[in-house]
Parts: C-alpha cells; structure tokens; sequence
C-alpha cells in the first residue's frame, strides 16, 4: 500500500468534512478566551519532527527531521484566526526534482511558509487549513495544508500546544509535521 497516495486526497477531503461540521454549530455554544479579548496577536515557537519519503527514485527511504517552527497568528474572535506559520527543517534533506524524463536529486533545506486559517472548536481544540510555499534553492513547490492544535492555557497569556499538520505538495515528496509549542499572547488594550 501506497501511503503517499492514501493521505493526498483522502486527508484533505476528510480535514475540509470535520472543519464544515464543526463550522456548522452555533458560536454561542462555547467561547475560546475570556470575553472581550478579539484583535490578539499570538506568537509560536515549536520543536517538531516532519515525516517524509526522502531520495531518488530507486532508493526512497522514510525520513524524520528535526525542524523548528515559528508562528504569528491574529485571532479576529473566539472562533477564528489567521497566520502565518513557518517550517525550518534542523538537517539538510535531499529532493528530487522532475523535468521532463530525467530526475536529479539536491541537499538542501528548504523552508515552508503558509498561510494558515484556524478555527477554534472549543476552548482547546483548532482546526487549521491553508496553503503557501516550500521555498528550495533550485525551485518552489505549492503547498496546501490540513490539521490540528490542542492548547492547555499556563499562567497569564501563555499556552503550551501540540500540533499535527500533513502538508501536500506539488511535484515533491508530501510532509506529516508533529511538533509541541510555547505561544505567548499580546492583546491591545484600549482606553474608554
């Protein structure tokens, strides 16, 4: 069994079914922060592992990678927010790139850079969906990304997260990233 080919559409169509269900209930139902706290700014650094197929054609082999992640999101309410989140790999990895018939393999480290929407489902749990770029030395492969975050709220405006993210990306081996986080929260406060 193929599993590359088991995630690439099968988990995007199941993340896009549990974000529309979840969509669906009435914000009513349970707040994400404190009331009135709309308009922050949160900001992610994470250790993670990213998980990939790595080398030529002939020799594919499974991959973990150490990699950090540094992450800026703006919550527009107790529900929704949008960021951009960044994926640094620690080690160099080896892609192989497509032109035509022929197939020649890089060592590199590239950089992946989203845009990713959350939507929060309860006071825990986010959904996140989005897309961006891997940015590589030689070329740049679209991404589009689907997965989760639960958070357990520390003193003050700290929370300490685990996140679970599959990025599928055109023309270059797809990543599952698994990482744990410190976020630090900063809210405008307005006089009046």
């Amino acid at each position: 069994m193929n599993i590359k080919r088991l995630f690439n559409k099968k988990s995007l169509l199941v993340a896009g079914l549990v974000f529309f269900a979840f969509a669906g209930k009435s914000q009513s139902e349970f707040k994400v922060h404190e009331s009135g706290e709309k308009g922050m700014h949160r900001f992610t650094f994470s250790l993670a592992e990213l998980y990939f197929n790595e080398g030529k054609s002939n020799e594919i082999h499974s991959t973990f990678v150490p990699a950090y992640a540094l992450n800026y999101d703006y919550m527009f309410n107790s529900r929704w927010s949008l960021g951009m989140h960044n994926d640094i790999p620690m080690h160099d990895i080896e892609l192989e790139e497509q032109a035509g018939e022929s197939k020649s393999a890089e060592t590199e480290r590239p950089v992946a850079s989203k845009i990713i929407g959350t939507y929060h489902t309860h006071k825990h749990l986010g959904l996140l969906f989005g897309f961006g770029d891997e940015i590589a030395h030689h070329e740049n492969f679209f991404i589009t990304s689907a997965g989760a975050e639960y958070e357990f709220h520390l003193k003050g405006s700290w929370q300490l997260g685990a996140e679970i993210v599959y990025d599928h990306k055109f023309n270059t081996a797809d990543t599952w990233m698994v990482g744990i986080g410190i976020s630090k929260t900063l809210t405008r406060h307005h006089k009046g």
